[in-house]
């Protein structure tokens, strides 16, 4: 899947945009980010928005 993200350098906080999410996708997931120093899993809340026209 892909996805858009944008990283605020002033709140540290990250906003990843994808296509086909619903409300029904919302709620508190656990994020895995891995790298060279190795690998963490944090709780983060899915807060979904749509861009209405």
């Amino acid at each position: 899947l892909g996805f858009e993200s944008q990283f605020d350098v002033k709140t540290g906080h990250i906003t990843l945009k994808q296509k086909g999410v619903t409300t029904k996708h919302a709620g508190e997931l656990i994020c895995r980010v891995e790298n060279s120093a190795g690998t963490i899993d944090a709780p983060v809340i899915l807060d979904v928005q749509s861009n209405l026209i």
